[in-house]
C-alpha cells in the first residue's frame, strides 16, 4: 500500500473487539500482527469507552482488550512465533507493566494513553519500546496508523541473487526458495482460468477461517469484480494483510485461494500501464520506497551489489522522496534494523514488469503511489550511506528487462522446474516440489473429479501416492500407487516404462515400511521391464540398481548390495562426465558397504573419490559436501531419479534429542554441584578463614555468588540457546560487538575447558569417589595412592562406556545418584540439628575467634567454597537437549541452586556440632570423621554414599563435557569428528572418549587440592568473560527473547567479583599452578592462527576424521535450537 496513507487492515464499519475476560484473544487468518489494549478501568457500558474503541477500530481489524495485567502478559509470552504486537496501555498501569513486558521480542510498539502527559514524560524516555504518549484519541490513532504502516513497509518479502549466484543453472537449490516459488506461483496463477466459482470458494474460505469480519466479507461478496481489484487492495480491509502475509510466508493454501485476486490485480495494473505508458514518454524516471531491513537481510543486500533483488509481493512506491525518506529514517531508529531508501530507476518501455499510477483507482484518492506487480525484479546498481549515519542507507535499483541475461537464464530454468501441462497440473508439480503435500492432496482430488481421461487419472493417483509417501501415509500411498498401476495396466503395453516407474515407487514405499522382501519383489518387476526396453547403460537402470542395492543393504546382505552398487557405478562411469555429482553418490554408496563389511581402508578410498568430485563441482557451502566430509555415507544414498526413493540428505542429519524436562534439569544441576566439593572443601575453606563464623559466611556468600552467576548464565542461555555454554556465549555474545575477539575468546574457552577444566574436574571427582569408597571398605587400613588412582581410572572407563552407549541411561543414572546424595546430605543435616537441640554447640560459640587478618586471604577460601558449588552453570552446557529451554533453563537454576545453598550451610553446621576446628583441619575425609563420631558401627555406609555422590557428579560432568567438545567442533575449533554423534545411539562418542582419556591423565598427580585451585582459577577467567558477553547482549541483542533479565548493575557486580577472584590469588598467594594455567591457555593461540583463522587442513587429519566416523558410525549432529 502507499507509504503516505494509513495502512488499515479492516473496514471501519466491520471491526470487532475481543475482551479478554469474555472471549479468548484471537488473530485473524492471514494477519501477522495484533493490536492489544490493556486497561483495568474499562467500563463496557461507558459511552466514552465505546467511542474510543470505534476510533481505534479504524486502524486494524481487531482490538484485543484486557482488563487484567497478568492476562495480557501471559498472552504476549505464550503467543505463537511470527506475530508482532502493538500495545495500548492506559496510564493507570503503564509504569507497573512496562518493566515486565519491555524485553518481550514480539512486542513492537507501546502507546501510552494518559490524561496528563507531563507526569509521564521522564520515565517513558527510558523504555525504548514506548513510541508515543498521547492524551487524546485522535493523536493516538494517528500514531498507531504511522506505526502499523511502518510495520507493513518493513514486512515485505525480498529475495537476493548475487551476480554469480545463478550463472550456472545446474542446481536451483542454491537460490532463495521464495524467489523461485513466487515466480512459479505468479506464472502458473496468471496462466490459469479463474471464474465466479473461484470467488465463491474464496468467500467460503474466509468465512470458515475467520479471515475478516462477517460484514466485511459480505461487502466483498456483493461489491467485488475484476475491475475493482486495486480498490480492494488499497482499502482498509482484510484483503491487503491476508494477501501480503501469504506471499511473505509462502502460504500456499491462501495464495491458491486468492489466485483469482492476484490475477485480477495484475491484469488491472497491466491495463493501467498500457493506458499510461505514453504519458511517461521514453525517458526513465525515479520512484522511491523507504523501509527497514533486518541486519541479516541488509548483509545479503550488500553482497548483492550488481546482482538482482526481487520484491515478492506487490510493490508500493512513491514519487515523493521526502515521504519515503521519513519511513527509512524512522526504521533506522530500531537498533536491529537498517533504514533503507530505495531509489528505483524505471524505464517505462520495459513492458515485462508492469507498473501503474493508481491514484484514480485507489481507495485513497490523491496519493502519488506507483504500484508494481508481484515478483518485480531489479538490479542493484549502488549502495551508500546517507549523511554518514550507520543505520541509514540509500540503495539504487534499476528495473530489469526481458533481455537481462542473468534474469532470462534464471527465469527459463525456473520454468523448466514447473514442467508442462495445464496451469493446475503445473501448480500440482510445484506444490509437490515445495512440500505442500496437504494442498497437493486437495488439488489432485479436485482434478480427479474433473477428468474422465484414464491417462490423467493414472497421473493424479500417482502424484497422490507420492504425496502420501512423503507424509508417512504409507498404506494410502500404496493404495494410490496401485490404483494408478491398475489403470496403466489396462491402457499401456505390459512392458511400458511407466509401469516400471510405478513398480519402483511401490517398492520405495515398502522400503520405507521396512518390508524389504516386498520391496525387492516390486523392484524386480521394474528391473525386468527396464532390461527389455532400455539400453544396458541407461541412467534409469543405474538408479534402480542403486535402490535394489539399498534394499539389500537394509537386509545386511552386503555381497548383493555391493554387486548392485557396482552395476550402477559402471553405468555412471560409462555415461557421465568424470566429475558428475551422481558418480559421487555412487562412490559414497560403495564406501558405505565397505564400512559395513569392516573394510575401512577401501571405504575411505571410496569416500575420498566422492569428496574429490563434490569439491570440484559443488559450492563450498553445498550440503552434499557436509555429507561426504561427515561420512554420512554410512547411510546409503541414492541417485536422483523419478524411480528412486528419497535419498538421505543433510536435512536428515541426526541431532541430540530434547530429553531433559524440568525435573531432570533440576536433578542434573544438583547432581553436578553436589559431588566431591562439600566433602573435600570444608577443610580448605576453614584452613583459609581460620574461624567457624567466617567459614559459614563464606559458604553462604559462595552460594549467593553462584546463584547470581547462574542467573546471568540463564539469561544469556535464553538469548543464545546453544549447547556448550561459555564457547557459544563468547562466540555469539562478545562476537556481536567484535567478531574476531569473540572468536578468539571462544576458541580459548574450548581449549582451556576441554584440555584442562573439564577433565581435571572429572579427575577430582573420580579420585574423591575412589578415596571415599575404599575408605568405606578398608576401614582398618587406608588405601594406597596407587589403588585410589587405579579405581579412579576404572570408574572413568565405566562412565565413558555408559555415556557412549545411551543418553537416557546416563540421565537415569544421574537421577538415581541425585536421590542418593540428597538423602545422604539430609541425613547429615538433620542429625546436626538434632545434636544442636541436645546442646552440642560449643564449637559454634565464639565463632569468629582467630579469624584471619589477611585482607585478601579470603579469596582462596572463596576458591575452595566456589569449587563446591561448581556446576551451577552445567545445564547451559546441554541447552539443546532441554525441553522448552526458555522456561526450564532459568526455572531449573532457580530451584536447584537455592536447594544446594540450604543443604551446604546445614551440613557445615552439622560438621561443627561434632568436630572442633583442629579436628576438622586434621581430617582427610571430613564427612567420614563426622560419621565415626555420630553413627558408630554403621559409619561404613557413609563413605559409600559419599562416593556415590562424587560418582554422580563425575557422570554429569562427563555428560556435559562431551557436548562442549561437540559445539567446539561445530564452530571449527576442533577436528570435525568431534562434531559428530553415533547414528544409532545418538551419543557424542568422540567427545566422551576424549574427555575420559584426558581425565585419566589428570588422575596421575592425584593432588586434589592443587587441582581444585587450578580448576577454580581457570574457570573464573571464562565465567567472567561470559558475564561480559551477557552485558554485551543487553545492547546488541536487546530484542532477543528473554524469560529472565538480570539488571545491568548486578551483572557489573558479578564481573567485578570474577576479576577479584582471578587477581587476588595471583597477588596474595602466587602459585606454580596459576602459571601453568596461564601457559596452557595462551598456548592455545599457537594453534588458533593456522588451524582456525587460516583453516589449514592436513590430509592425514581429514583421513583420520573420515576413518573414525566410518569406524564408529558417526554423523555430524544438527544444531538443535
Amino acid at each position: 500500500m502507499s507509504e503516505s496513507r494509513s495502512n488499515q487492515n479492516a473496514a471501519t464499519s466491520s471491526k470487532s473487539t475481543t475482551l479478554s475476560n469474555i472471549h479468548q484473544p484471537r488473530r485473524r487468518m492471514g494477519q501477522n500482527f495484533l493490536l492489544l489494549w490493556v486497561d483495568t478501568s474499562i467500563d463496557q457500558g461507558n459511552e466514552d469507552y465505546e467511542n474510543t474503541l470505534k476510533q481505534i477500530r479504524t486502524i486494524t481489524g481487531d482490538v484485543n482488550v484486557f482488563t487484567q495485567r497478568d492476562a495480557c502478559i501471559d498472552f504476549l509470552t505464550d503467543a505463537e512465533e511470527g506475530i508482532t504486537f502493538f500495545l495500548i496501555v492506559k496510564d493507570t498501569m503503564s509504569q507497573e507493566i512496562m518493566p515486565l513486558i519491555n524485553d518481550i521480542p514480539q512486542l513492537d510498539d507501546v502507546y501510552i494513553f494518559i490524561d496528563i502527559k507531563t507526569l509521564h514524560e521522564e520515565w517513558t524516555k527510558k523504555c525504548q519500546k514506548i513510541k508515543n504518549v498521547q492524551t487524546n484519541i485522535d493523536d493516538l490513532c494517528q500514531a498507531l496508523r504511522i506505526g502499523i504502516k511502518q510495520f507493513n513497509q518493513d514486512s515485505i518479502a525480498m529475495s537476493f541473487i548475487t551476480t554469480n549466484g545463478v550463472v550456472s543453472t545446474n542446481d536451483l537449490n542454491q537460490l532463495e526458495p521464495t524467489f523461485m516459488y513466487t515466480q512459479l506461483f505468479k506464472e502458473i496463477i496468471l496462466d490459469m482460468n479463474h471464474d465466479e466459482q473461484a470467488i465463491r470458494k474464496f468467500i467460503a474460505y474466509c468465512r470458515h477461517h475467520d479471515c475478516g469480519s462477517a460484514k466485511n466479507i459480505d461487502e466483498f461478496e456483493k461489491e467485488y469484480h475484476a475491475q475493482s481489484a486495486v480498490r480492494w487492495y488499497t482499502c482498509p480491509s482484510f484483503i491487503y494483510s491476508m494477501l501480503n502475509n501469504a506471499l511473505r510466508t509462502m502460504g500456499a493454501d491462501i495464495i491458491i485461494t486468492m489466485g483469482f485476486f492476484i490475477c485480477h490485480l495484475h491484469q488491472q495494473i497491466q491495463q493501467l500501464y498500457e493506458q499510461q505508458v505514453d504519458s511517461y514518454g521514453r525517458k526513465s524516471f525515479l520512484v522511491y520506497r523507504g523501509q527497514g531491513l533486518m541486519k541479516s537481510d541488509f548483509e545479503k543486500l550488500q553482497k548483492t551489489k550488481g546482482g538482482l533483488i526481487s520484491f515478492n509481493n506487490f510493490l508500493s512506491t512513491n514519487t515523493d522522496i521526502e515521504v519515503s525518506l521519513n519511513f527509512a529514517r524512522c526504521a533506522s531508529t530500531n537498533s536491529d534494523m537498517i533504514g533503507i531508501l530505495f531509489i528505483l530507476s524505471i524505464d517505462p518501455c520495459i513492458a515485462s514488469a508492469p507498473f501503474a499510477s493508481i491514484e484514480e483507482m485507489s481507495y485513497f484518492r490523491g496519493e502519488e503511489e506507483i504500484l508494481f506487480t508481484m515478483n518485480t525484479v531489479f538490479r542493484v546498481s549502488g549502495i551508500k550511506q546517507i549523511d554518514n549515519e550507520n543505520q541509514l542507507y540509500q540503495v539504487e535499483l534499476q528495473l530489469t528487462a526481458d533481455d537481462d541475461h542473468q534474469l532470462r537464464v534464471l527465469t527459463n530454468r525456473i520454468r523448466e522446474e514447473a514442467g508442462g501441462g495445464t496451469g493446475w497440473q503445473r501448480l500440482g508439480k510445484l506444490l509437490l516440489k515445495i512440500g505442500q503435500f496437504n494442498n497437493v492432496e486437495e488439488l489432485y482430488n479436485v482434478l480427479l473429479e474433473q477428468t474422465s481421461d484414464d491417462i490423467e487419472k493414472a497421473f493424479y493417483y500417482f502424484c497422490l501416492g507420492y504425496a502420501n509417501n512423503n507424509q508417512g501415509g504409507y498404506e494410502k500411498a500404496i493404495w494410490y500407487y496401485e490404483t494408478s498401476l491398475k489403470i496403466q495396466q489396462k491402457t499401456l503395453p505390459s512392458d511400458h516404462p511407466s509401469l516400471a516407474t510405478s513398480y519402483s515407487n511401490i517398492g520405495n514405499v515398502y522400503s520405507s515400511m521396512g518390508e524389504y522382501s516386498k520391496t525387492l519383489s516390486f523392484y524386480e518387476k521394474a528391473l525386468e521391464i527396464y532390461q527389455k526396453t532400455l539400453p544396458s547403460n541407461h541412467p534409469l537402470l543405474a538408479a534402480l540398481y542403486n535402490n535394489i542395492g539399498g534394499a539389500y543393504d537394509s537386509m545386511a546382505e552386503y555381497s548383493k548390495t555391493f554387486s548392485f552398487y557396482e552395476k550402477a557405478l559402471e553405468i555412471f562411469q560409462n555415461t557421465l562426465p568424470s566429475n558428475h555429482p551422481d558418480l559421487a553418490i555412487s562412490y559414497n554408496n560403495i564406501g558405505s558397504v565397505y564400512a559395513q563389511m569392516g573394510e575401512y581402508s577401501k571405504a575411505l578410498s571410496s569416500h575420498e573419490k566422492a569428496l574429490e568430485i563434490e569439491q570440484k563441482t559443488l559450492p563450498t557451502n553445498h550440503p552434499s559436501l557436509a555429507i561426504s566430509t561427515d561420512a554420512d555415507s554410512i547411510h546409503h544414498r541414492h541417485v536422483h531419479s523419478s524411480t528412486t526413493k528419497h535419498q538421505r540428505t543433510s536435512t536428515d542429519d541426526v541431532a541430540l534429542k530434547r530429553h531433559l524436562g524440568l525435573f531432570s534439569g533440576v536433578c542434573y544441576i544438583i547432581g553436578i554441584i553436589i559431588g566431591s566439593g562439600i566433602f573435600v572443601s570444608p577443610k580448605g575453606v576453614l584452613q583459609e578463614t581460620q574461624s567457624v563464623g567466617l567459614c559459614l559466611i563464606i559458604w553462604m556468600a559462595c552460594g549467593f555468588i553462584s546463584l547470581l552467576a547462574a542467573l546471568c548464565f540463564a539469561e544469556i542461555g535464553t538469548v543464545i540457546p546453544r549447547n556448550g555454554a561459555e564457547v557459544a556465549y563468547m562466540k555469539e555474545g562478545i562476537g556481536s560487538v567484535h567478531e574476531r575477539t569473540g572468536d578468539i575468546l571462544a576458541y580459548l574457552s574450548v581449549w582451556a575447558d576441554i584440555f584442562t577444566i573439564k577433565p581435571a574436574t572429572i579427575a577430582v571427582l573420580s579420585l574423591t569417589f575412589s578415596r571415599y569408597f575404599l575408605s568405606g571398605i578398608m576401614i582398618n587400613c587406608g588405601p594406597s595412592e596407587e589403588l585410589v588412582k587405579m579405581l579412579a581410572v576404572f570408574i572413568i572407563l565405566i562412565l565413558m562406556n555408559i555415556n557412549s552407549i545411551s543418553v537416557s541411561a546416563a540421565n537415569r543414572l544421574n537421577i538415581v545418584f541425585v536421590i542418593c546424595k540428597v538423602l545422604t546430605m539430609l541425613t547429615i543435616a538433620i542429625i546436626g540439628f538434632v545434636r544442636i537441640g541436645q546442646g552440642y554447640t560449643q564449637n559454634l560459640k565464639n565463632g569468629f575467634a582467630d579469624t584471619t587478618n589477611k585482607p585478601f586471604g579470603v579469596a582462596l577460601a572463596f576458591y575452595k567454597g566456589l569449587f563446591a558449588y561448581g556446576g551451577w552453570h552445567s545445564l547451559n552446557s546441554v541447552t539443546e537437549e532441554l525441553k522448552n529451554p526458555k522456561r526450564n533453563l532459568w526455572l531449573s537454576i532457580s530451584l536447584a541452586v537455592p536447594i544446594v545453598i540450604m543443604l551446604y550451610v546445614c551440613i557445615n553446621i552439622s560438621y561443627f556440632t561434632v568436630m572442633n576446628k583442629a579436628e576438622l583441619l586434621s581430617s582427610n575425609a571430613v564427612a567420614v570423621t563426622w560419621g565415626e563420631a555420630v553413627l558408630g558401627p554403621i559409619v561404613r555406609i557413609l563413605p559409600i554414599l559419599i562416593s556415590i555422590s562424587a560418582l554422580g557428579s563425575a557422570n554429569g560432568n562427563l555428560f556435559g563435557a562431551a557436548r562442549y567438545c561437540m559445539v567446539g567442533a561445530q564452530y571449527g575449533y576442533l577436528p570435525e569428528v568431534f562434531a559428530c554423534i553415533q547414528t544409532q545411539r545418538l551419543t557424542p562418542i568422540p567427545g566422551v572418549v576424549l574427555q575420559a582419556l584426558l581425565a585419566i591423565m589428570f588422575c596421575i598427580p592425584s593432588n586434589i587440592y592443587g587441582l581444585i585451585d587450578f580448576v577454580s582459577f581457570v574457570s573464573w577467567i571464562f565465567y567472567g568473560l561470559v558475564f561480559v558477553a551477557t552485558l554485551c547482549c543487553k545492547f546488541t541483542k536487546k530484542d532477543a527473547p528473554r524469560t529472565i533479565s538480570i539488571p545491568i548493575p548486578l551483572i557489573i557486580i558479578i564481573i567485578l567479583i570474577s576479576i577479584y577472584l582471578v587477581l587476588v590469588p595471583l597477588i596474595v598467594s602466587p602459585s606454580f599452578v596459576f602459571l601453568i594455567a596461564a601457559i596452557i591457555i595462551l598456548f592455545g593461540l599457537v594453534f588458533y592462527y593456522p588451524f582456525v583463522y587460516l583453516k589449514i587442513e592436513f590430509q592425514f587429519i581429514r583421513k583420520m576424521n573420515l576413518f573414525l566416523q566410518l569406524f564408529f558410525k558417526l554423523q555430524r549432529a544438527q544444531i538443535n535450537i
